[in-house]
């Protein structure tokens, strides 16, 4: 987890769009919405957010999560938060494969010599590897057909 922000604006902000998406619950709002709401500039409204990533989703017990149609909310229910983590993992495997084969691999292609190059292909490489697998594994299921706890 990061750092504490040490300034109290940042954390006003967070709290302020929190508090928004408390109030626009079960649904979500955009981030313009989330400007005219909370009176917030764009700036300040995606500080907040980051904010609430950062630090209050986790101590509140609460996840953010962003669709395309609802916009950011807080969760709402098991189905919604899980469909997210699905997506995001989703994007994340990508994205790294991009880096790995687009950048990193190439890089490292060209250079050899450079253990710094080699260094980062093999680590992403792995991660890419371990993410993957993860990503195709089945979630364990309890006799009761509800999924295990971690």
């Amino acid at each position: 987890m990061p750092e504490p922000p040490s300034n109290t604006a940042v954390v006003t902000y967070g709290e302020t769009v929190y508090t928004a998406l408390l109030r626009a619950q079960p649904g979500g709002l955009t981030t313009i919405a989330l400007q005219q709401t909370t009176g917030l500039s764009l700036y300040r409204v995606r500080k907040g957010l980051t904010y609430i990533r950062d630090h209050m989703a986790l101590a509140s017990a609460t996840a953010l999560i962003w669709d395309r149609e609802n916009g950011y909310q807080l969760s709402t229910g098991v189905e919604n938060c899980t469909a997210y983590i699905i997506t995001a993992y989703a994007s994340l495997v990508t994205r790294a494969g991009r880096l790995l084969y687009g950048t990193v691999g190439p890089h490292a292609a060209a250079n050899p010599a450079d253990p710094q190059a080699q260094l980062f292909f093999q680590l992403l490489n792995s991660a890419l590897a371990a993410l993957t697998i993860a990503m195709n594994q089945e979630p364990p299921v309890e006799a009761a057909g509800r999924q295990a706890a971690p």
